[in-house]
């Protein structure tokens, strides 16, 4: 049962930053902006980003974060 929560994950967020190949967090925060009237999303995006990096779907290197190619 956990395999499908391990595998979920920000699919856009991981297209996006295929498509353009490397972004930094400023690129990625302007394309999903943060409603800062809901103070329990805030972090979406970082988190988003730590599960992606700690599935091994996207690297940061320099600054940058870019997807893995398997």
């Amino acid at each position: 049962m956990a395999g499908i929560f391990e595998e979920w994950h920000n699919a856009s967020l991981l297209y996006f930053i295929k498509e353009n190949k490397k972004v930094t967090i400023e690129q990625i925060k302007e394309e999903f902006p943060v409603n800062e009237e809901v103070v329990n999303l805030n972090n979406l995006v970082e988190d988003d980003l730590k599960q992606l990096l700690g599935m091994g779907k996207i690297k940061f290197e320099e600054g940058y974060y870019s997807v893995i190619e398997h």
